[in-house]
């Protein structure tokens, strides 16, 4: 589970070339109301705006990427 501050890249936009590789911050975590964590919604932000996505559509990034 992420949590405020993390680092995450929008793993289910590999197919869209415009939003590839975008690396945003988690701004929000909204838990599960089963607390199953695969489907926590996080709101991110990124440099082209907010987005809020499921945790299975991101992955984690270390800072320095």
């Amino acid at each position: 589970m992420f949590k405020v501050g993390d680092y995450v890249r929008w793993a289910a936009a590999e197919s869209e070339s415009r939003y590839k590789n975008c690396v945003g911050t988690i701004t929000a975590v909204i838990p599960n109301d089963k607390n199953l964590d695969a489907f926590a919604m996080y709101d991110v932000r990124f440099d082209f705006g907010d987005r809020t996505l499921y945790g299975t559509q991101l992955a984690g990034v270390s800072a320095d990427e």
